[in-house]
């Protein structure tokens, strides 16, 4: 079993690659580029990923694409499966990280400062969101805010959902089975293993005309795409598994 050490030493040498090669790309061909090595990444880990439905990622328009969160790794299984322009809100702090940062830059991620209440970049953040989308790419989300500590998807926070009503796209919801057991949240080691994908159809909002405001809407629209995946997980049961 690889070391933590050695992981850090092979995430190393394949981000410096990735970042190296796209030197000579453009926006879009980098986004390409993203997926194959995030996949040799997952694979020097040990990990072996499939995707059901796949047909179900792409809708010919932009989107707000969500997943459960039960692991470190989840962000790198979801740039295996992304080929275009899929832009992450991602922590603050992970913006700090040599290497990971100018990735995090190069291919305009979206920070999101945790804790903090400051007006401005809450604005900042929704105009990140705004942009990408107007440019024709998408954002992916998790509405749970952060992993979970037992495997268990948690409640959603609303701000994908918010996002989604505000820009007028469907949210996608995504499904990630088998990540948990590999690398828990309360570990660094990574143990090698199958994880899943299941991609469930694009969810738009429920009609404006139901309810008095805007948090209503989008509070419901987040209880209708959870339904759904707890729905889905339940099809994943008897493989000894059940995050609802």
């Amino acid at each position: 079993m690889p070391t933590v050490i050695t992981n850090i030493l092979t995430f190393r040498r394949l981000a410096s690659a990735y970042l190296a090669e796209t030197k000579t790309l453009s926006f879009d061909e980098a986004h390409a580029r993203r997926a194959y090595w995030a996949s040799e990444l997952i694979h020097s880990f040990g990990i072996e990923w499939t995707i059901e439905n796949p047909e179900a990622l792409y809708i010919g328009k932009p989107c707000i694409y969500v997943a459960n969160h039960t692991c470190a790794l989840d962000p790198i299984v979801m740039c295996c499966i992304f080929d275009r322009d899929v832009r992450f809100l991602a922590k603050s702090t992970l913006f700090k990280i040599p290497l990971l940062s100018r990735a995090l830059k190069l291919e305009k991620h979206i920070p999101v400062y945790r804790g903090t209440h400051d007006q401005a970049r809450f604005e900042r953040l929704k105009a990140s969101v705004h942009d990408t989308i107007a440019d024709g790419g998408s954002v992916f989300i998790f509405p749970e805010g952060t992993r979970s500590a037992t495997g268990k998807m948690g409640e959603f926070k609303l701000g994908a959902f918010f996002n989604a009503i505000q820009n007028d796209v469907p949210v996608v919801p995504i499904l990630l089975r088998g990540l948990f057991e590999i690398m828990p949240k309360t570990t660094l080691r990574i143990k090698p293993g199958q994880c899943y994908v299941r991609v469930l159809p694009a969810m738009s909002a429920p009609d404006a005309d139901l309810f008095q405001n805007e948090h209503q809407r989008a509070q419901q629209f987040s209880q209708n795409v959870r339904q759904a995946m707890v729905d889905g997980f339940a099809t994943w049961k008897n493989e000894g598994n059940d995050n609802g």
